[in-house]
């Protein structure tokens, strides 16, 4: 039997919905059913600049002073 029929399968069976996600234009953002937005991670300009970003907001806390607790 094929995974991905045995997996739709199980799934009808224990009455588990994925949520039905749409791909924007430009293959950046994901859509789900309900309108809420977030970045496609799959895409490698996506997963780049969010490392990225990560990276930096990670070298600026290391630049704030550390406040110990007197």
């Amino acid at each position: 039997m094929n995974s991905s029929r045995e997996r739709n399968l199980i799934e009808k069976a224990f009455g588990i919905n994925k949520p039905k996600v749409k791909l924007s234009r430009n293959g950046k953002l994901l859509i789900d059913e309900h309108g809420n937005v977030r970045s496609n991670y799959d895409n490698p300009e996506v997963r780049a600049k969010i490392e990225s970003q990560i990276s930096m907001q990670a070298k600026m806390h290391s630049l704030l002073p550390a406040y110990e607790d007197n």
